[in-house]
């Protein structure tokens, strides 16, 4: 290709170019996530009624640590799930919620132990709890589709740990909610249920994510 070539194709890429519009830095697209996932949390409480065993967080260490490691967990994920929509960008973002994750499950496999001592195995029974299901649904429905657009905003350069983060971000912050209005301090519970929505969220959307975000060469990242 000649130089009058080249400078032709320059001029008709530049002649049909659009103007982009640069996505908001990270930290300001997770409060505007944050500020799309409370209203929800904000009207299924005014329904249901403050928890007695929310109300009991403030006088309990280990819960205090618990709804912390969970929020903290939403937040960062979020942060990184947007994050990794910016091509080139450190991919020390992606371990961001390693540390709030562990300490989350760390808090919540005491209170099984706890339970185990003070009650046996009888603490450790595990049975179907159907009355938060709809209320969860409520809480993640907004957050969850406030992320899917969000992340689509940017360049999904390696869509499934995109949709995964997003994923654990939307059913960490719905966990931290259950606690608020959901009564009890059924830790097993707490981790059969909350651990496994997490779990089994955060895994589909690592198996959906090259599927609703359409990078096929980078597929595999």
């Amino acid at each position: 290709m000649t130089s009058l070539d080249t400078d032709a194709l320059i001029d008709r890429l530049a002649g049909n170019a659009e103007p982009v519009r640069r996505v908001r830095p990270v930290w300001m697209r997770v409060a505007l996530w944050l500020c799309l996932a409370v209203p929800p949390l904000v009207v299924v409480i005014a329904v249901h009624g403050v928890a007695g065993g929310a109300m009991a967080v403030m006088h309990d260490t280990r819960l205090l640590v618990e709804q912390a490691a969970t929020l903290l967990t939403a937040v960062t994920a979020a942060a990184a799930a947007f994050a990794s929509t910016i091509p080139g960008v450190d991919r020390r973002w992606l371990w961001l919620p390693v540390v709030p994750l562990a300490v989350w499950l760390l808090a919540i496999g005491k209170g099984c132990i706890d339970q185990w001592i003070q009650f046996g195995p009888e603490g450790l029974v595990v049975h179907a709890d159907l009355d938060c299901f709809f209320p969860m649904l409520l809480v993640a429905a907004v957050p969850a589709a406030a992320m899917l657009v969000m992340v689509r905003r940017g360049a999904p350069v390696m869509p499934r740990k995109t949709l995964c983060l997003g994923a654990l971000a939307t059913a960490a912050f719905v966990a931290f909610g259950l606690r608020l209005f959901h009564p009890g301090d059924a830790s097993i519970m707490i981790l059969v249920w909350h651990g496994g929505m997490v779990a089994v969220v955060s895994a589909a959307g690592a198996i959906a994510g090259s599927r609703l975000f359409h990078w096929p060469a980078l597929a595999r990242s």
